[in-house]
């Protein structure tokens, strides 16, 4: 059973530092500082539970069942596609293979999907960066399953991460929740 959520939207504060996402200004594009975080109704895959945003960035984020967390993220209106890359670039830095050494097994493809431009990133290997999860020790044999979606109201970020077993369960849920998401301006 699919349950659909809508979020209101939180007033996005970046800030550059350590484990916080890029700031967009200056890449492709300044963003509008009176721009307001956009309102969206993503349809949460089953055994998905809302949870309070720990980020300014977030929209959403939930914890899911079998230690996953997935977020839904909002950087700012006019980041291009430069920006879009480098964040990207982020989430593999993430990541080492089994043994060290960058990530080599990743996926990453452009489409159009419920009428957007879409970003699909899929890798595994070791997460390195765990703050999302709050903290601890690498995990090994996880996977990401990732959308960008280039909304009118700038990208959105879906990050999805957890055990391989557990998000290759509902990668194909997650790209079908990313195809009927609905996106409107905030004002």
């Amino acid at each position: 059973m699919n349950r659909s959520i809508t979020f209101l939207p939180l007033l996005c504060v970046l800030a550059l530092g350590c484990m916080k996402a890029p700031d967009a200004t200056g890449m492709n594009g300044p963003t509008t500082a009176a721009a307001s975080p956009p309102q969206v109704t993503f349809p949460a895959p089953t055994g998905w539970t809302a949870v309070a945003p720990d980020q300014s960035f977030y929209l959403a984020k939930w914890e899911v069942e079998g230690g996953g967390v997935a977020t839904l993220s909002w950087l700012g209106a006019g980041a291009g596609p430069d920006f879009i890359v480098s964040n990207v670039e982020r989430w593999l830095g993430e990541w080492q293979q089994p043994g060290g050494g960058a990530v080599a097994d990743y996926a990453f493809d452009t489409s159009s999907h419920g009428g957007r431009k879409t970003h699909r990133v899929e890798l595994g290997g070791t997460l390195t960066a765990t703050r999302q999860l709050g903290g601890g020790d690498a995990r090994e044999g996880w996977r990401l399953f990732g959308a960008v979606v280039e909304s009118e109201a700038g990208p959105l970020f879906l990050k999805f991460i957890g055990p391989a077993a557990l998000i290759e369960g509902v990668t194909e849920a997650c790209w079908s929740a990313v195809g009927v998401m609905q996106v409107s301006q905030g004002g």
